[in-house]
C-alpha cells in the first residue's frame, strides 16, 4: 500500500465517538546544544532527573536542511560533506548515543527536522546543493535516484533570504512538492534507524501558489465537492484552471486555508508512517507557534497551522511561547489555559515550550498546568530546577489514578471555530480570548467546542453554550442548537451568528432571530424561552464581559516576547478588583444553577478545572486548583507564591451521585482528608490552604437504582 494511501486512510479514521480522556503529564526537556554525542557528563545530567521526553537538536548524520554534513550544530561553521562511509559510521555512533540516553532514563528521545527550510546557494552549489550534486553516492541510505528537478524548483517562491554566513541563503521548499516530500520521508526513516523514538518538525508554514499545490488543491476539492459544485462555487472546470486565493474574503480563500492545513496533516501522516514502519509507536510532534497573543494567531492565519486538522495526524503539538506562568504586576495573569483547553478539545496533547519557565516557581506552576489541562507537558529549555521535575514526576506516577482516564466535567461550552478566522472573522478570535480569561477568573468550568463539535452528545452535557460571533453555520448546526435549547439548555448568541451558511452565502434573516421570533431591532438583551430552555441574544460582549485595561493577549508578538515590556506595562495598572460577572449574572438565573465553583471571596488568580471518571458503583470527580499569584520578578525569576486560604469549592455532581469522601493531594504536601457537605445537587468542600497547586478528589456513590 502506498504511503499516500496510508496517509489518506489515517486522516479519515479518527474516531470522535470514543471519548478523549486525560493522561499522565510528561516531563519534557529540550536542548539543541551540539556537544551531547559521546559526552559522559551530559548522560550524568540526564540521569540526575530523567525526562519522559528528551528533545535534542541536530544530532543526525543527515540534517533536513543541509544533508550529510559533519557536526551536530544547527549551522556548522563550515559545510563539510561527509562521505557515505563516514555517514554509516556516524549512524552507528548515533545508535549508541540514543541507546545511552535510554539507559540514562530518557524514555522517548526525538531530534529536530524542519519541513520548510533549506540552506545553501543554488548558484554557487553550496550547502544543500553540495549534497544534491553528489546524490547518487547516498542512494543506499534510502534516497533513491536523484530527483530530475533541481531543488531550486521545489521552492514556494523565487525569494531567498540572506543567511548570516556569506555563502548561504535560506530557501523555503513547498511541502507538497513530491521530490521534497520524498527527501523528508527518507530523512525520517534515517531518524528511526538511529534508534530515535520520534521526531520534532519545526516551522510548518507555507503559502505556495505553484503547480504542485494547484494540482493537489483540485484533488482536495474533489474530496469535498462534486465537479459541478466546484464549477459553481469556485469557477474551476478542470485541474488546469485551479488557483489559490491569497486575498481572503470568499470560499476559495477559506478552502485555500483549509487546504494548507490539510496538506500539513497529510505530510505529518506520511512522515509518521515512515517512522512507525521502523520504530512502532513513533512520535511526530510539530511546532504550532504561539497562541498567547492574538497578534501571533492573526499573522499566521492561512499558513497551514490548524490545531484541529493537525490533530488528525499527531498525538502531540508544541505551542512555542515565551513567558512563564504567574503574575505580572498586581493583576496580570500569565497562563496556558487556552492552549491546553484548545488541544484537549481537538483530542491532542499540548506541549508548552515556555522559554522563561526555568526557576523552581515557574517550573512548578507550568508542570501543574499540564496536570490541570488533562495531560501534556511543560517543554522546559535546559536542565534547571531538576528537584522540581523529580518531585512532579514522582507525584504523577504515585497518584496515577488522579490523572489518567478522566473526561472533562464542565458546565459551559464555548464555541471556538478556527474556520471563522479563515473567513476573516477576527471579532470571533478576540471574543474567545476575552471569554476564556473571564470564565477562568470567575472559576467557571468550561470547555471549548471546536469545528465539527456541535452535536447533541456534546451539547447535552452543558448548562449553557456560548456562541460568540460565529457567523458561518450549517442548517444542521443551527437545528442542533435549537434542539439543545428546546431540551433545556441556555444558549448565549453574541453578534450576528449564523448570518452566513458554510459556503459563505448570506441568509435572508439571522436564524436565531427567526426561530426565536426576535425582532431584528430588539432591545438588549432579548431573552426568549423555547421549549424547556432559553436563548439570549447579545449584540456584543462589552457590557457583559468587561475587559481589563491591559491584557497580555493584546500585545504584538515582539512586545509579548520582551519581558521588560511586559513587566513595565503590567506595572502601569493597579490591581483589578474581582467584581461580579455581568455575563454570569445574566445566565445563572436562567440556567438555575451557580456556574462558579469557588466562593465569591476566592481571588481571580485561582483557576479550577475538573474531570470525572465513572464506574458501575459511582465514580470520581477530580478538581485541579491552581494559584497564579506567583509574582514574576524578571526572566526566570518568580515567587514565592502568595497562599490562598479557606477556598470554598461548591461543585455540581453527575445525576444520582452522592459524595462519600474528599481528599486533596499536592506535590509538596501530604494527602489531606477534607470535610464536605451535600448542598442540593452539589457538594461543598473547603480547602484550608492553596500554595500553588492541589488536586481535590471527591469519591461518589451512584444512588440511582440499576
Amino acid at each position: 500500500m502506498s504511503v499516500f494511501l496510508l496517509a489518506a486512510l489515517a486522516l479519515a479514521t479518527v474516531n470522535e465517538n470514543v471519548p478523549f480522556r486525560t493522561a499522565l503529564p510528561k516531563v519534557y526537556l529540550i536542548d539543541y546544544a551540539a556537544t551531547h554525542v559521546g559526552n559522559p557528563e551530559y548522560l550524568e545530567t540526564i540521569a540526575a532527573a530523567p525526562p519522559d521526553i528528551l528533545h535534542v537538536g541536530h544530532d543526525l548524520a543527515f540534517k533536513s536542511h543541509l544533508g550529510p554534513c559533519r557536526g551536530f550544530g544547527s549551522f556548522p561553521a563550515s559545510y563539510d560533506l561527509m562521505s557515505p562511509d563516514e555517514c554509516e559510521a556516524e549512524i552507528t555512533r548515533l545508535r549508541e548515543y540514543v541507546d545511552s540516553l535510554h539507559r540514562a532514563g530518557a524514555r522517548t528521545v526525538i531530534p529536530y527536522i524542519c519541513d520548510v527550510f533549506l540552506f545553501g546557494d543554488h548558484e554557487k552549489r553550496t550547502g544543500f546543493w553540495t549534497f544534491y550534486d553528489h546524490w547518487e553516492e547516498y542512494e543506499r541510505f534510502g534516497f533513491g535516484e536523484r530527483p530530475k528537478t533541481d531543488p531550486i524548483e521545489w521552492m514556494q517562491s523565487d525569494e531567498r533570504r540572506p543567511f548570516e554566513r556569506n555563502d548561504m541563503f535560506v530557501y523555503e521548499p513547498c511541502i507538497n512538492h513530491p521530490d521534497w516530500q520524498r527527501y523528508l520521508r527518507a530523512i525520517v526513516r534515517l531518524v528511526a534507524q538511529c534508534g530515535y523514538d520520534g521526531v520534532f518538525v519545526d516551522v510548518n508554514s507555507f503559502r505556495c501558489p505553484h503547480a504542485c499545490c494547484r494540482s493537489l488543491f483540485w484533488t482536495y476539492l474533489r474530496e469535498r465537492y462534486s465537479v459541478r459544485e466546484i464549477a459553481k462555487s469556485f469557477g474551476f472546470d478542470s485541474p488546469g484552471s485551479v488557483r489559490l486565493n491569497e486575498k481572503g474574503g470568499d470560499l476559495t480563500a477559506v478552502e485555500t486555508c483549509r487546504f494548507r492545513a490539510w496538506s500539513f496533516a497529510r505530510l505529518f501522516t506520511m512522515l509518521k508512517n515512515e517512522g512507525e514502519a521502523i520504530r512502532p509507536g513513533f512520535m511526530l510532534l510539530p511546532n504550532l507557534s504561539p497562541m498567547a497573543h492574538i497578534a501571533g494567531v492573526r499573522q499566521r492565519i492561512g499558513n497551514g497551522q490548524d490545531v484541529g486538522r493537525w490533530a488528525t495526524a499527531c498525538d502531540w503539538l508544541m505551542f512555542e511561547e515565551m513567558q512563564q506562568p504567574g503574575l505580572f504586576g498586581a493583576s496580570t495573569i500569565s497562563d496556558c489555559t487556552l492552549q491546553y483547553k484548545l488541544a484537549f478539545a481537538n483530542r491532542v496533547r499540548g506541549g508548552m515550550l515556555l522559554y522563561h519557565a526555568r526557576d523552581p516557581g515557574g517550573v512548578s506552576l507550568a508542570m501543574a498546568e499540564a496536570g490541570a489541562g488533562g495531560g501534556g507537558a511543560l517543554i522546559q529549555g535546559g536542565y534547571e530546577s531538576p528537584e522540581v521535575r523529580n518531585r512532579y514526576h514522582a507525584f504523577w506516577r504515585e497518584n496515577r489514578d488522579f490523572f489518567e482516564g478522566y473526561e472533562p466535567w464542565s458546565q459551559v461550552g464555548v464555541c471556538y471555530f478556527r474556520d471563522e478566522l479563515y473567513w476573516g472573522n477576527l471579532e470571533h478570535l478576540r471574543a474567545i480570548y476575552r471569554l476564556r480569561a473571564h470564565l477562568s477568573e470567575h472559576h467557571v468550568l468550561f470547555d471549548f467546542i471546536v469545528d465539527g463539535g456541535l452535536n447533541r452528545e456534546q451539547l447535552c452535557g452543558y448548562k449553557a453554550v456560548i456562541l460568540p460571533f460565529v457567523r458561518h453555520l450549517s442548517d444542521k448546526e443551527i437545528e442542533t442548537l435549537r434542539e439543545y435549547v428546546a431540551h433545556g439548555g441556555v444558549l448565549v448568541v453574541a453578534g450576528d451568528c449564523g448570518a452566513f451558511d458554510k459556503l459563505g452565502r448570506r441568509r435572508v434573516r439571522r436564524p436565531f432571530l427567526r426561530w426565536m421570533n426576535f425582532p431584528d431591532t430588539a432591545g438588549l438583551p432579548p431573552i426568549r424561552h423555547t421549549g424547556k430552555g432559553v436563548c439570549i441574544s447579545l449584540g456584543g460582549l462589552d457590557e457583559y464581559v468587561p475587559s481589563p485595561a491591559f491584557n497580555l493577549y493584546d500585545l504584538n508578538e515582539e512586545e509579548a516576547n520582551d519581558i521588560g515590556v511586559v513587566m513595565r506595562r503590567a506595572q502601569e495598572y493597579p490591581d483589578v478588583p474581582k467584581n461580579p460577572s455581568p455575563l454570569l449574572g445574566l445566565i445563572m438565573p436562567l440556567a438555575k444553577t451557580d456556574l462558579s465553583v469557588a466562593g465569591p471571596d476566592t481571588p481571580r488568580t485561582v483557576q479550577v478545572s475538573a474531570f470525572v471518571k465513572r464506574d458501575a458503583a459511582g465514580g470520581v470527580l477530580v478538581l485541579h486548583l491552581l494559584n497564579y499569584n506567583l509574582p514574576i520578578h524578571g526572566l526566570a525569576k518568580s515567587g514565592p507564591p502568595v497562599p490562598v486560604h479557606d477556598i470554598v469549592i461548591d461543585v455540581p455532581l453527575p445525576q444520582g451521585w452522592r459524595a462519600v469522601s474528599a481528599e486533596t493531594i499536592a506535590p509538596d504536601a501530604p494527602p489531606e482528608n477534607i470535610a464536605f457537605a451535600k448542598s442540593g445537587l452539589r457538594t461543598r468542600a473547603s480547602v484550608p490552604q492553596l500554595d500553588l497547586y492541589k488536586v481535590l478528589r471527591i469519591r461518589c456513590k451512584n444512588t440511582l437504582e440499576h
